[in-house]
């Protein structure tokens, strides 16, 4: 009996002494891999932390160490590897949750990023580092998302757009940007019903958000609602008067409803905050010319053209005004100074279907009707969808005396143009007046 007993007891003794040098075996290497990671010799850590490892591999810290040398070694598979044996270990290590985000988040791939986060959510529910980490995420991916989606629709490439603003809106569907986006990117689409749903709810989640006020108004503005657009205009302006750009569009609003005083004076608002801008002072010159104050429209016109006198319409403009004021001498000077000038803009962009748009109502100005049709003719083929060459188009026809063909251009003018502009109706009634063939209303 006294013989098994004796190995017995070797035998545990043994055990108990191979167990005591297998752990410090274990910290003598797991030591000497933190030490050489400290100074820099990863190789080394690499190789001290493996044989940890090899001794003990339920040693998270060690498969973590390792995961970290991996990385400094640019090995990211072999860490991501790591890392992740450390949490199948320890299920609510934060630590190795943090890595793996981190390298998700270098090679861009969020949907990974995101999945992981969850998963670190659930095994450490409430923990400050991941929820801070999760919000670092979710908004790196979204404006990683708008900024793809806009490039990628300014490139062409628009299904692909709407795929990443749509992918947005799945990873927080309330981040009001988004919505924004997207009802921008319908409305220079002319999706107007579809920009107009994504703009409403961006407004239902933030009714501060004056962008989304104005760019309604801009929607109401393209469909013709001028009262509505200029409620959102307004609402705009309330966030900050000093936009210049919407004192304009408020502006023009008012002017398609034929109020011209207000409109007058939300201009003349913008011109004390850019005196020098010549859009705006343009659209104030237009304005006095709309309302029938002309000598105040041709002093304003002449402002324009001792700032910039290449400027667009300008001179046609002014010429109109001219005729009206039965002044046919300074008209056609003026004609002529416009056909000068979209001559020499021609000489270089002879495929301007706006450049040939303006020298076809120069010459139709100046008497040149043949001319002017083969201009305006060129710039309805390179842009059909151009209202404006229509108007042009119908004042050649009806200097020619063919109202049939001037009814045909206007009529084209309002199927083109996303509005309804009240003076093409009363253009055309009045065409109807003075031809027997009258064209039937579209």
């Amino acid at each position: 009996m006294k013989r098994p007993l004796e190995i017995f007891l070797f035998v545990i003794v043994s055990v108990v002494l191979i167990l005591i040098l297998r752990s410090k075996s274990t910290a003598f290497y797991y030591n000497r891999a933190e030490g050489y990671a400290e100074r820099g010799l990863y190789d080394r850590a690499v190789v001290s932390y493996k044989k940890a490892i090899a001794l003990d591999h339920s040693l998270v810290a060690a498969h973590y160490g390792l995961g970290n040398a991996y990385l400094e070694l640019r090995m990211k598979k072999p860490a991501e590897a790591e890392f992740r044996r450390a949490i199948r270990l320890k299920r609510n290590f934060v630590p190795a949750f943090e890595a793996l985000v981190h390298i998700y988040l270098q090679d861009d791939a969020y949907p990974q990023a995101m999945e992981t986060l969850a998963e670190a959510k659930s095994a450490c529910p409430g923990n400050p580092k991941i929820e801070e980490l999760s919000a670092l995420v979710k908004f790196s991916y979204l404006t990683g998302l708008l900024k793809d989606g806009t490039e990628a629709f300014t490139s062409g490439n628009k299904s692909r757009a709407y795929d990443l603003l749509n992918e947005a809106l799945r990873v927080d569907p309330e981040y009001v940007f988004t919505y924004y986006l997207l009802g921008y990117l319908y409305f220079s689409e002319k999706k107007y019903p579809l920009a107009g749903e994504m703009i409403n709810k961006a407004l239902r989640l933030d009714v501060k958000f004056y962008p989304a006020r104005k760019l309604l108004g801009d929607i109401y503005f393209e469909e013709g609602k001028f009262d509505n657009a200029i409620a959102e205009y307004n609402a705009a302006l309330s966030a900050d008067r000093k936009d210049t750009a919407l004192l304009n569009s408020a502006a023009l609003a008012y002017m398609n409803l034929e109020k011209y005083e207000q409109a007058i004076y939300l201009l003349k608002e913008a011109l004390i905050l850019n005196p020098g801008n010549v859009n705006l002072q343009y659209s104030l010159a237009c304005l006095y010319r709309d309302s029938g104050r002309l000598q105040e429209a041709v002093a304003a016109y002449r402002e324009i053209i001792r700032t910039d006198t290449a400027f667009p319409n300008v001179h046609n403009d002014l010429a109109g005004i001219y005729k009206t004021l039965g002044q046919p001498g300074p008209a056609l000077e003026e004609y002529r100074e416009g056909m000068f000038i979209a001559s020499e803009k021609l000489s270089a962009d002879p495929g301007n279907p706006f450049l040939l748009a303006d020298m076809a109502a120069a010459c139709n100005g100046a008497g040149k009707y043949a001319e002017a049709l083969d201009y305006i003719n060129k710039a309805i083929a390179l842009k059909e969808d151009y209202p404006q060459a229509y108007l042009i188009l119908a004042d050649i026809h009806k200097n020619l005396g063919n109202f049939p063909a001037e009814q045909s251009a206007l009529q084209k003018a309002g199927r083109f143009s996303s509005r309804k502009y009240v003076f093409i109706e009363k253009m055309l009634d009045s065409s109807r007046k003075q031809s027997p063939q009258v064209l039937p209303r579209q």
